[in-house]
């Protein structure tokens, strides 16, 4: 039986845990290089967007929508696995595009520039649940701790806009990982991935 989507999947965690290399490691990955990250890739013949960590660059979000339209429809060849690395950083993006058509600025953000970002997160993330129709997708994304008032506990979860969407983000996966690192008895460090 053959699967409707092919996989999607959330990697967050600290600078440095692997999230990035473990990008490398998918299946011939083309990069949206959100996080000027694309150095770790260097020399593995991955193909990738840069330049879209300067969100208020002219054409960033033009010359994303564009690529990001061509694999909605199926149509990049050689590509198996289309990654966004980081969510994180494409939230800045989101606010700057946000911030620019509706003439503000980060200090004069009003209620409804909150609305238009996270509407723009969510309708990326629809899009890129409507690519897994023909590409695997791997979104990663910086991690914070968070703390539920109501429960008292702390979670850690990613960075992303808006209060509610790093509890809400997991919906749009089939699966989401978190990165860190410890140290072995050498002082040497020890790469985990936690699953559940």
């Amino acid at each position: 039986m053959e699967m409707a989507t092919y996989p999607r999947l959330l990697i967050y965690g600290a600078s440095g845990t692997g999230k990035t290399h473990f990008i490398g490691t998918c299946p011939k990955p083309y990069v949206f290089d959100f996080d000027n990250g694309a150095e770790t890739l260097m020399g593995m013949g991955i193909p990738f967007l840069s330049d879209l960590y300067e969100p208020l660059a002219t054409g960033t979000w033009e010359r994303f929508n564009s690529k990001l339209q061509e694999f909605e429809a199926g149509k990049v060849q050689g590509v198996r696995t289309i990654a966004v690395d980081s969510l994180t950083a494409f939230c800045d993006m989101a606010e700057a595009r946000v911030l620019k058509l509706n003439n503000h600025d980060v200090f004069h953000k009003t209620l409804e520039d909150w609305g238009h970002e996270l509407s723009l997160v969510e309708q990326v993330m629809y899009r890129l649940n409507q690519c897994s129709k023909f590409y695997h997708v791997v979104v990663t994304a910086h991690e914070q701790l968070k703390e539920d008032a109501v429960r008292g506990e702390t979670f850690v979860v990613p960075i992303v806009s808006g209060k509610t969407m790093p509890f809400s983000l997991p919906k749009w996966f089939t699966e989401v990982y978190r990165l860190y690192t410890d140290r072995t008895k050498e002082k040497k460090p020890d790469y985990r991935m936690l699953t559940c």
